[in-house]
């Protein structure tokens, strides 16, 4: 039900620019092999060094999270290795800042973290689409899963936090938040090709920052957590269901997926 990344697609959204940010949050839910020498990207906002940007990525030699925000016209860099992580399991990582990076691991913040001082952002690159699963430069692809991406303009909490990675995705009532600007549930029906146009790449958040592009055609992935007959047999096979449904059915799989 999670998109399903080989190393060779990935998708694109909308330029979010985040020049002058104080504050913000993003992240998703990740499944990697850890292949390969070259880190595997999972949130690339923005451009190079000299602008606003945000990345999320993977180190596969170690399992260490590598979070770069752009200041001063270059960029600050927070590891988090507290919590590694592990080759074909579901991780949770969320990166905050207001004023001072800090980073989480399936739940918990990591003892690390750097303060800026309340340092703004640098000024955009409104050029550079926000992209999951590569980096700007066409390189670092992550082979795997990601699913439940997020961003908001503000620092969430340890309680908000815990609370995204109790239930499995970000609960209903901080997708109404005004600072959430994006949340894009990334879940669709096992084996069938991803669409801009499908329901789990839309944007939930009402803000209207669809995923644009869909690049090298990724599959839904058959997840082990939410196999195939489960998923036809809830929705029919077709997702044009009533909020009534989906709702349960994300909560239901959400739940498989943290405890598994």
């Amino acid at each position: 039900m999670a998109i399903a990344l080989d190393g060779s697609n990935y998708l694109a959204g909308p330029v979010i620019g985040m020049g002058g940010w104080t504050d913000l949050s993003l992240g998703a839910w990740v499944y990697t092999d850890l292949s390969g020498a070259d880190e595997h990207s999972v949130w690339n906002n923005g451009a190079g060094s000299t602008y606003a940007h945000a990345i999320i990525r993977i180190e596969p030699a170690n399992g260490n999270v590598e979070c770069f925000l752009g200041f001063d016209g270059d960029e600050t860099q927070l590891v988090l290795n507290d919590n590694p992580v592990q080759a074909n399991t579901w991780t949770h990582i969320v990166l905050t800042y207001d004023g001072v990076m800090r980073g989480y691991v399936n739940g918990v913040m990591e003892t690390t973290t750097v303060d800026k001082s309340g340092e703004a952002l640098d000024p955009d690159d409104t050029t550079r689409p926000m992209q999951l699963g590569r980096d700007e430069r066409d390189r670092d692809y992550l082979t795997g899963m990601i699913a439940d991406a997020f961003l908001f303009d503000r620092a969430l909490s340890q309680t908000e936090i815990s609370a995204i990675y109790n239930l499995g995705r970000v609960p209903w009532w901080l997708v109404g938040d005004p600072n959430c600007l994006l949340y894009w549930p990334l879940i669709g029906p096992s084996g069938a090709v991803v669409n801009a146009t499908d329901w789990g790449c839309r944007d939930l958040s009402g803000n209207g920052n669809h995923v644009s592009s869909v690049n090298s055609a990724p599959t839904w992935a058959d997840d082990p957590l939410a196999p195939q007959a489960w998923t036809e047999g809830l929705f029919g096979g077709a997702w044009a269901v009533a909020a009534a449904n989906v709702i349960p059915a994300m909560d239901y799989y959400y739940r498989r997926r943290r405890t598994a």
